[in-house]
Order: structure tokens, then sequence, then C-alpha cells
């Protein structure tokens, strides 16, 4: 849990801040023996030409924030404890807000 939240929470507070993206979410999983991952991490933007500009501004904010690299517990690095299984691309088809 910290390096989402000394790395990849404060990236994204700033992206909100800077209208970068809509909003972000860490979820946890319950406990399930068909699943093999317990975190899943959500950032919604508000539309495609957000998606498409967000790795350029991610880079300049990680640039302006971490110019020296992300924050790590100890002398693990990001490897050593995250396994991304996937990324998945969604679309909203209708929503409360």
């Amino acid at each position: 849990m910290y390096y989402f939240e000394n790395n990849w929470k404060v990236l994204r507070d700033i992206a909100v801040s800077k209208g970068f993206i809509k909003s972000y979410k860490l979820l946890l999983n319950q406990e399930d023996p068909a699943t093999n991952f317990n975190l899943i991490l959500m950032t919604e933007y508000a539309d495609s030409s957000q998606y498409n500009l967000s790795e350029e501004r991610f880079q300049k904010i990680i640039k302006e924030t971490r110019p020296d690299g992300p924050l790590f517990l100890n002398e693990l690095n990001r490897n050593d404890f995250i396994e991304s299984d996937f990324t998945k691309k969604s679309t909203t088809l209708f929503s409360s807000e």
C-alpha cells in the first residue's frame, strides 16, 4: 500500500486537479481462490481525448513530481511486489452521474 499511496495516488491527485483525468479508484477484492489478484487500479477519463493524452501527461507529472523515480519502502522495487495480470479498457454505457 505504501507504493500506491505515495506514488500512484499522488500522481492521480495531481492529474485530477489539472483536469487530466476524471477520477481514480483503488479497489481491494475480497479473497477468492478463483482469482489471483487482490487489487484493481482504476483511472477514469472524461473522454477518449483525455485517454489518448494520458501517457504524455503522466510522464510530465512524473518528471515534475518524482524526478528521481518512485518512492519505495525499504529496498524493494516495483517488480518485487507488483505483478500486473492484465489491463482492460472499458467504455461507460450509463452511469448515475
